[in-house]
């Protein structure tokens, strides 16, 4: 997918009926999806809530204390381990926040240079950009 100047989209809702399919399930595989990280498939299934996913693999691996369905509480339990799910969990939802961000500006239709040229000419008003 591009815009009406060319510039190819890295996001994409529909990564499998994309021009570059394998391109964008990698860039498009953990997404944000109603505030939770979501990965595209997981387990044998599409979209798959990434803590939950993580919950799963930690209670598999005798961490049963975690549990995902508090998000602050689980991020604060995986703060404190340097293991393989909290490397995995802090990776996927930086990736997804990064997802939705893109896709805001790539939304827009400008390129870069025009988003910098209208924070430039607006000043104090594009404070929020």
């Amino acid at each position: 997918m591009s815009n009406e100047k060319g510039i190819k989209h890295l996001t994409s809702d529909d990564p499998a009926n994309s021009e570059f399919p394998n391109f964008h399930t990698l860039m498009n595989y953990c997404t944000a999806k109603n505030g939770r990280a979501v990965l595209r498939y997981a387990d044998g299934e599409e979209n798959v809530d990434l803590a939950k996913y993580v919950e799963k693999y930690c209670h598999k691996h005798d961490c049963t204390h975690m549990d995902a369905s508090d998000l602050a509480t689980f991020e604060e339990c995986l703060t404190d381990c340097d293991c393989v799910a909290a490397m995995l969990y802090f990776c996927g939802a930086q990736a997804s926040v990064n997802n939705a961000r893109l896709k805001q500006y790539e939304d827009t239709g400008l390129s870069p240079e025009e988003i910098l040229k209208l924070i430039q000419q607006n000043g104090g008003e594009a404070n929020g950009i």
